[in-house]
């Protein structure tokens, strides 16, 4: 019985954690009126979560991502740079993007997530998919400038908690970045 207990008491606390007025702060949903606040280079500094995607991430060194906007509404031309095992792996994608959600095909997975407040000079994406019976759900924080400060990955971790996502955590450097070349910003 008292396992039972103990048990149902750490699932309400689990829900009252999740529930609390500082998770309410935590994942509250970046507000765009339109994607131009996202658009530009961005460097990703931390990866939180599990699924699919673990071993990448694991052995991913640097990231940088583009986003622009194209002449079609609510759709945006996504380019990036992974350094892995020491390769740099390049690639480019069309995302939709309404409000603060997002959404992709990448190698053939649907990726959909939102956006979430952060810190004034971040960007915080909360990435959903779902690989034949895996889910995955992982944050990614990244920067336009500047290196990852403490404070920004706890306040990441606490968001991941909030969001009862995993937090396998992974971070990356700022150097080492793969080669960048400007795209047009009209596709």
């Amino acid at each position: 019985m008292a396992l039972l207990w103990t048990i149902s008491l750490c699932g309400l606390l689990s829900l009252t954690l999740s529930a609390s007025p500082e998770c309410d702060e935590l994942v509250k949903p970046l507000v765009l009126t339109d994607s131009s606040a996202i658009h530009g280079k961005w460097i990703v500094l931390a990866a939180l979560g599990e699924g699919t995607m673990q071993k990448y991430l694991g052995d991913m060194t640097s990231s940088w991502f583009e986003i622009t906007p194209t002449s079609q509404e609510g759709k945006v031309l996504t380019r990036w740079g992974d350094r892995v095992n020491g390769k740099c792996l390049l690639g480019s994608l069309d995302a939709t993007v309404s409000g603060n959600k997002a959404s992709m095909i990448f190698e053939g997975v649907l990726h959909e997530g939102e956006y979430l407040q952060s810190c004034p000079d971040c960007l915080v994406f909360m990435d959903n998919s779902r690989e034949n019976d895996v889910s995955s759900r992982y944050l990614f924080l990244s920067k336009k400038e500047g290196d990852l400060k403490e404070s920004e990955l706890e306040t990441l971790k606490k968001q991941a908690e909030c969001l009862n996502i995993a937090q396998e955590t992974y971070t990356y450097g700022t150097t080492d970045l793969c080669p960048y070349e400007k795209v047009s910003t009209l596709q």
